[in-house]
C-alpha cells in the first residue's frame, strides 16, 4: 500500500494476471444490454458520443457495450481493445475491428472507454499515457473502476470480488495517476446509468439505490470511481 495516497495493488502482478476470461459472451451481452441502452443514452447527453464519432473500447470484453453504441449511433467508427484471446475472437466474428493492446492499435480517437479496466493493467500511469496518446484533439476518455477503500478506511466494496483485479484505486490515487499520466481530471460523477438494474420490485430498489448514491458519496465517498478525462488544453 501507499501510504501517501492509500492505493493498494498486488506486489509482483505479472501483466496476465489481470486478464479476465469471457466465457460466455452472450449471456454477458444479454445482462448489459438494457444498461447499455441507457448508458450509451448518456454519453450522447453529455455530448461524449454522437453520430460520427471515432469510438475505442478498451477492454471491450464480448463487445456489448460496443454494440449498443453501433445500433444507436450507426455512423460511429468503433474499434475494440481486448487482451483476452477467446473474447478477441468473438469480437471478430462479429466483425469488429479488434487489436490485443494500445501499441497494436492505429489512429486517434474522439472516445476512449474505459469501463472496469484499469484494475486489470499491471502499470495503469504508463497505461493511460497510451490512452492519452490515442485522443484527438477535443477527445475525452471515460473511466470507471471500484474503489479500493473509501474515505473513512473501509474496504466493503466491488473491488475484492474479481480475482483478476491488481490494483485498488482510491480517490487519491486515482488522482495521481491521471495527473501523472499528463491527463486533466474532471471531477467523480455518479453515474447511475452505469448500472444494471433488475425487473420487478428488485429493479425498484435498484432504482433507490442509484437516487440514494449521491448522498452516500459525500457522507464516505466514492465506491465506484467515474470520471472524465481530457488532456490539458494549451
Amino acid at each position: 500500500m501507499d501510504p501517501a495516497c492509500r492505493h493498494l495493488f498486488a506486489q509482483a502482478a505479472a501483466p496476465d494476471d489481470g486478464v479476465q476470461s469471457h466465457s460466455d459472451p452472450v449471456d454477458e451481452e444479454a445482462r448489459f444490454e438494457r444498461r447499455n441502452e441507457r448508458l450509451v443514452r448518456f454519453f450522447v447527453r453529455e455530448g461524449f458520443l454522437s453520430n460520427g464519432s471515432r469510438v475505442l473500447d478498451v477492454g471491450a470484453g464480448a463487445g456489448h457495450v460496443s454494440n449498443t453504441i453501433a445500433s444507436l449511433l450507426p455512423s460511429a467508427t468503433i474499434a475494440c481493445v481486448e487482451a483476452d484471446p477467446s473474447a478477441r475472437a468473438h469480437l471478430e466474428t462479429k466483425g469488429w475491428i479488434v487489436r490485443s493492446s494500445l501499441d497494436a492499435c492505429e489512429g486517434v480517437f474522439d472516445a476512449l472507454l474505459l469501463i472496469e479496466v484499469i484494475e486489470h493493467v499491471t502499470e495503469p500511469v504508463t497505461f493511460l499515457r497510451q490512452c492519452a496518446a490515442r485522443l484527438a484533439p477535443g477527445g475525452r476518455i471515460f473511466l470507471s473502476t471500484p474503489c479500493g477503500e473509501l474515505r473513512n478506511g473501509s474496504r466493503r466494496t466491488n473491488a475484492y470480488d474479481t480475482k483478476e483485479h491488481v490494483h485498488f484505486f482510491t480517490e487519491r490515487s486515482l488522482r495521481k495517476a491521471c495527473g501523472l499520466a499528463g491527463l486533466t481530471f474532471h471531477g467523480f460523477r455518479a453515474v447511475g446509468e452505469l448500472y444494471p438494474r433488475r425487473k420487478g420490485a428488485a429493479g425498484a430498489i435498484d432504482v433507490a439505490k442509484s437516487a440514494l448514491r449521491p448522498f452516500r458519496n459525500s457522507l464516505f465517498g466514492y465506491s465506484h470511481l467515474v470520471t472524465f478525462l481530457t488532456q490539458p488544453t494549451s
